[in-house]
């Protein structure tokens, strides 16, 4: 059979000649496992027929098993088969309180691969039919509600050129091992995935065959009413969008005096919203009803902080913010880079992206200072005096970050931008007088 007549491969084609319109970087997440094998092949034909496009396979390595090397050796095997790079990327797992293995499994692997994207780019996952069932019974399991039970999305965007695409969902797990088996296709077995002791495999294992057994277009109806679920919570999103626009400040933070005015139910819902927009898992109930509570009855100086999976939800001024712990962590300048000989600078170790961007309006930073070589340094002193484009004379880091409202934890992270020991821009802040002019020059973005 030819690959090329599949229903995996005409499925990853529809959804690659919907995104992937101009030069595009493609990774796709692969493990090895049957389901990843099969779109790993597929996108070998597909790169043939679109060699416009920068292709790799992303295999990580969470070293759990026994088998892990073998694994990655199988993976360099086949990328070699398919002609597309493998990057390897080794993890290790973070305990943390209320997180599962799974979970922690699941974010380090995500966190490896967005790392990975850079400028316009496509990250491709081999969720199926069936995955999104099991995914919707523990949704079940664990009282989700309606944004829940949206299940696995088809698609996500991660800002205005990355996204994360599911191209397989409406596939089968069997139509996707008759496909592999058709293909001859080699891959490998991950022992862990018949260990009941995980909830997904108890049902994928115990409950979802004997489902299917009775009802056997289960995983596709499934899927279908998660998709008219993420419908209504789309159309309900952009409901919330509207009024929660108005109760943001200018860090995108939540104003609590005004949030504080709504109805209790009305509260939750934006409260919802708001950890949804920031990126955030969804807290228990319980955690929500803890959220609401701190919110609306702490005393003014209080210091609030609720912590749920890998998050924190703090309170500066009367604002809440939505805080990933990793970001708490300090980092570490930059070495030296130069933005006049490419207008993306990666700092793979730190997942630190400086670009390089015209100024058309407002006030830039001149052409003339980028010609040196620059680096970034974070956590600087209180003391250190600053003086910044429009404003009467030099004042201190401490003086600066209070005038601009930028909470205490996340200071130490503000990039500066030096070139020497001279002080540029304090990146997203202000430019300092010296290098500033106005609707011109280059604005210099910092993606942490």
């Amino acid at each position: 059979m030819d690959m090329y007549n599949t229903q995996a491969y005409r499925d990853l084609e529809q959804v690659l000649n919907t995104f992937a319109v101009k030069p595009t970087q493609i990774l796709l997440g692969y493990s090895g496992g049957v389901d990843s094998e099969l779109m790993a092949a597929c996108l070998s034909c597909f790169a043939k027929k679109h060699p416009q496009h920068q292709y790799a396979l992303v295999h990580v390595n969470h070293g759990l098993s026994p088998h892990a090397q073998d694994w990655v050796q199988h993976c360099f095997e086949r990328s070699a088969l398919y002609q597309i790079p493998l990057h390897l990327d080794d993890v290790s797992l973070e305990e943390h309180p209320r997180l599962s293995l799974e979970a922690q499994a699941r974010d380090a692997r995500y966190k490896a691969l967005k790392s990975r994207l850079q400028g316009r780019a496509l990250l491709l996952t081999a969720h199926h039919a069936d995955d999104q069932l099991e995914s919707l019974l523990l949704a079940l399991k664990r009282g989700s509600g309606g944004l829940g039970m949206t299940g696995i999305q088809s698609s996500v965007q991660l800002n205005h050129q990355q996204w994360v695409v599911r191209p397989f969902l409406s596939l089968s797990r069997s139509e996707i091992e008759e496909q592999a088996r058709v293909m001859q296709l080699i891959y490998v077995e991950d022992e862990s995935n018949v260990d009941e002791r995980f909830d997904r495999n108890f049902l994928r294992h115990s409950i979802v065959p004997e489902l299917k057994s009775r009802w056997p277009s289960l995983a596709k109806t499934a899927s279908r009413s998660a998709a008219l679920m993420a419908e209504d919570q789309h159309m309900l999103g952009l409901l919330l969008d509207q009024q929660l626009d108005k109760m943001l400040n200018s860090h995108k933070a939540l104003i609590i005096s005004i949030w504080r005015q709504q109805t209790e139910s009305f509260k939750a819902a934006l409260l919802r919203r708001f950890l949804a927009r920031q990126g955030a898992q969804m807290p228990s109930k319980a955690q929500l009803e803890q959220m609401i509570h701190q919110l609306c009855h702490a005393a003014e100086d209080a210091n609030l902080s609720v912590q749920w999976h890998t998050w924190q939800l703090k309170r500066y001024r009367d604002a809440a913010y939505v805080v990933g712990v990793e970001s708490l962590q300090p980092r570490c300048h930059t070495p030296t880079f130069s933005l006049l000989s490419q207008t993306v600078f990666v700092c793979s170790t730190q997942c630190i992206q400086v670009s390089r961007i015209p100024n058309e309006e407002g006030i830039g930073i001149k052409s003339e200072i980028l010609h040196n070589p620059l680096h970034i340094r974070f956590n600087m002193p209180g003391s250190f005096k600053c003086h910044p484009y429009g404003r009467a004379q030099r004042r201190t880091v401490k003086k600066l970050m209070q005038a601009y409202g930028i909470p205490p934890w996340q200071r130490q992270n503000v990039p500066f931008l030096f070139a020497g020991d001279e002080l540029i821009s304090a990146l997203g802040l202000w430019v300092e007088t010296a290098f500033a002019v106005q609707n011109d020059g280059w604005h210099i973005d910092c993606t942490l």
